[in-house]
C-alpha cells in the first residue's frame, strides 16, 4: 500500500468514528420519569431506582421527592419509549403507565386492596402482641401489601408492623411552610430477640434531609415501677435520632440532635417512655445504691451533672449521669454503637465510677471544672465532656 493510499485509509477510519460519535451524541436524550402516589420507602420505586443505576445507558440518575411524587432525571442514549420497553415487567408490574413520549413516563403506584380501619382487639397475636400494644389499636394501613397497625397520639399516627421479633414504626412527616407530606419515616423500633447490648443503625432519607436513628438493647428482664405498679420481664432500649440537611462530600455539615432518650418494652403490656419509670434491682444493689445516690444528692453540683446530657465533640460521645446513681456511656466505633454502663459517685471535684454498685472499686475518671465563666466540663486524660444546649431532664419528655 502506497503511503497516498494509506493516509486516505486512516482519514476514512477517523472520519466513520466521528459520523459514529456524532450519531450517538444525537441520539442522548434527557429523560424523566415522575411515579405519583408513592411513599419514599417503595420497595417498588427502590426496585426501579437500582434498575436504572445498574443499566450503562442510564447517565447521571439524580432523584427528587415532594408530596408524594419521586421525580427520576437522567440521560439516555436512546427515546424514553424504548427505555420502558427495556426495564423488565417484574420492574413495571406494580405501576400504571399514565403517560409517554420520547422524553417522559409518567407512572403511578398500584395501590394494593385498601384494608378498612378498625378498632378494637384483633384475635391473632403476632409479635407486635408481645412487648408492643399492637393487638389493641386504633386503625390499621396496607403498605405495598403489608398490614401495619396505627396508633393514634393527639392526632398524629405512627404506624407499627412486627415480624419475626423485629417491630417496625412508620410516621408520616411533613414541610413547616405548607404542610405539604414529605414522606413516611420507616425505622426499626425493637429486636425482641437480640440479646443485652445489640444495636442497630439506620438512615432515611427525605426530600434531601437524612435522619439517622440508632438504637441500642441496654437490658434485658429487668423490672420497673410505673405509677406503683410494678413489672417484670422488661427490655430497656436507648433511642438517638439526628438529622442533617447540609452535606459536603457525602458528610453531614449541620448534624443536629433531635431525640435521646430511653424506651421500656413490657411483656404483655406495651411500652413506657422514660419518664416516670424507676427501674428495679435486687435488694442488695437497691440498698447500695440509695446510699450512692443520697452522697450525691448533697453535692453543689449535683443538679447541674445529672439533668445534663454530656457530650464529646460534635456529637461523637454521650454521657449521662442519673440521679439513681448509675451512668452510662455510648459512643460509635467501627459502625456500631458501643456502650459502658456502671455507677457513678462525686467525691470532692472528681466523678469516680464503678462496675458495681458496692466498695470494691471506684476509679476517679473525670474532674468536674468550673471556668471563670461558671461552665461546668467533666474531663479526663484523653477528652472533655461538655453540656448539651437541651437540659437531659427536656429530652425524657
Amino acid at each position: 500500500m502506497s503511503w497516498t493510499n494509506f493516509k486516505k485509509s486512516v482519514l476514512l477510519f477517523f472520519i466513520l468514528i466521528l459520523l459514529t460519535t456524532i450519531g450517538i451524541a444525537q441520539s442522548v436524550n434527557l429523560v424523566t420519569i415522575t411515579v405519583s402516589s408513592t411513599e419514599y420507602d417503595n420497595p417498588s420505586l427502590t426496585g426501579l431506582k437500582e434498575y436504572l443505576k445498574s443499566n450503562s445507558k442510564v447517565k447521571g440518575l439524580k432523584s427528587t421527592f415532594n408530596n408524594s411524587v419521586a421525580t427520576l432525571s437522567f440521560t439516555y442514549y436512546a427515546t424514553a419509549d424504548e427505555l420502558w420497553d427495556e426495564i423488565p415487567a417484574d420492574k413495571k408490574q406494580t405501576f400504571k403507565l399514565t403517560s409517554i413520549d420520547s422524553k417522559t413516563i409518567k407512572l403511578q403506584v398500584i395501590k394494593s386492596s385498601p384494608v378498612a380501619a378498625t378498632n378494637g382487639k384483633t384475635n391473632s397475636k403476632n409479635c407486635g402482641c408481645d412487648y408492643f400494644p399492637l393487638c389493641k389499636f386504633d386503625k390499621s394501613r396496607s403498605f405495598m401489601g403489608e398490614v401495619w397497625k396505627g396508633l393514634d397520639n393527639n392526632g398524629k399516627v405512627t404506624y407499627y408492623h412486627c415480624a419475626n421479633g423485629i417491630l417496625k414504626a412508620k410516621y408520616e412527616l411533613f414541610d413547616n411552610f405548607e404542610g405539604n407530606s414529605l414522606g413516611f419515616a420507616t425505622y426499626t423500633a425493637l429486636k425482641q430477640n437480640e440479646p443485652k447490648g445489640s444495636s442497630w443503625k439506620e438512615t432515611v432519607d427525605i426530600n434531601g434531609a437524612k435522619y439517622y436513628y440508632e438504637h441500642i438493647i441496654i437490658q434485658k428482664n429487668i423490672r420497673i415501677k410505673v405509677n406503683d405498679q410494678v413489672y417484670s420481664d422488661v427490655i430497656k432500649v436507648r433511642k438517638i435520632v439526628t438529622a442533617a440537611s447540609l452535606f459536603y462530600q457525602g458528610q453531614p455539615q449541620n448534624l443536629m440532635q433531635i431525640e435521646y432518650g430511653h424506651i421500656y418494652y413490657v411483656k404483655n403490656v406495651g411500652s413506657f417512655a422514660e419518664k416516670g419509670v424507676i427501674e428495679l434491682q435486687d435488694e442488695k444493689t437497691e440498698i447500695e445504691t440509695k446510699s450512692i445516690a443520697e452522697v450525691n444528692s448533697k453535692h453543689p453540683l449535683f443538679k447541674t451533672i445529672t439533668e445534663n446530657l454530656w457530650t464529646v465533640g460534635l456529637m461523637e460521645k454521650f454521657a449521662g449521669f442519673e440521679k439513681s446513681g448509675k451512668y452510662s456511656i455510648a459512643w460509635a466505633e467501627l459502625g456500631q454503637v458501643k456502650q459502658e454502663i456502671g455507677y457513678w459517685r462525686i467525691t470532692g471535684n472528681w466523678i469516680e465510677v464503678s462496675k458495681t454498685a458496692d466498695n470494691a472499686l471506684w476509679i476517679k475518671t473525670y474532674e468536674v471544672i468550673k471556668s471563670v465563666d461558671n461552665t461546668i466540663v467533666l474531663k479526663n486524660k484523653s477528652e472533655t465532656f461538655s453540656p448539651s444546649e437541651i437540659p437531659l431532664e427536656l429530652r425524657k419528655e
